[in-house]
């Protein structure tokens, strides 16, 4: 393909599609690299020109598709949250679409199923393969909140939280919201702690990973623990 220059002679140019391929793939380099970075390193420690190399581009590119680092980082967790939100929706929208349906039934077999399967999405998603990396950020920004935790929150948190909430107040009977919003937040961490405590986890259990059996074997307590917690409601 050609483009004219402004004395009229013509040069090779990519075309523009190839060039947005391309620009993609740059900053898809980018945030994997940084993702990355941040997780080993931290916010501070992480220079733009070891990021730059670490990805094997040039340092301008970083300006050119972020702005500056901390546009960089914002953007990792927007990448996050994404990714989070594509596993998820699907389970979080069938939940709601039942809440939606039953909101004057009560059927504790089927609200129990729909919070087993909530619980059981996150668990997946912060001890599976290859989520090292983000679920670490993740933890991180539960310790020191900046803005991006406001991406992760707005993103999915909050909405996991809402439906946990609201499956826990039909299962629980008569609650007050703010005892629904701490039952809710008590089983998002009893998730958590196979992240947050994942050493001692395989070291208490002599696992050398959590893989499909052991998930097999966390979801069965946290099912239990689920419904003892829960185990007073009314009928």
């Amino acid at each position: 393909m050609t483009d004219a220059t402004v004395d009229g002679s013509r040069t090779m140019t990519m075309p523009v599609s190839d060039r947005s391929t391309r620009g993609d793939l740059t900053r898809d380099t980018l945030l994997q690299a940084a993702m990355q970075a941040f997780a080993a390193e931290g916010y501070d420690k992480v220079s733009l020109r070891a990021l730059a190399a670490r990805a094997g581009v040039n340092q301008s590119l970083i300006g050119y598709h972020f702005g500056h680092k901390q546009g960089l980082y914002r953007a990792v967790f927007v990448e996050i949250a994404a990714r989070i939100r594509a596993r998820l929706d699907p389970e979080m929208a069938a939940v709601e679409a039942a809440l939606s349906e039953g909101e004057g039934a009560r059927d504790r077999a089927a609200d129990f199923d729909a919070l087993f399967r909530l619980t059981d999405g996150v668990l997946a998603l912060m001890t599976g393969p290859g989520s090292d990396a983000w679920a670490r950020l993740i933890m991180r920004e539960q310790q020191r909140p900046t803005e991006a935790f406001d991406i992760l929150y707005d993103g999915f948190m909050g909405r996991f939280l809402d439906l946990v909430e609201r499956l826990v107040a039909r299962l629980a009977g008569p609650i007050e919201p703010e005892a629904a919003r701490v039952l809710a937040l008590t089983v998002l961490g009893q998730i958590l702690v196979f992240r947050s405590a994942r050493a001692s986890v395989l070291r208490a259990m002599s696992w050398r990973d959590i893989d499909a059996a052991a998930m097999a074997t966390i979801r069965t307590a946290l099912h239990r623990n689920l419904q003892a917690l829960l185990a007073a409601a009314p009928p």
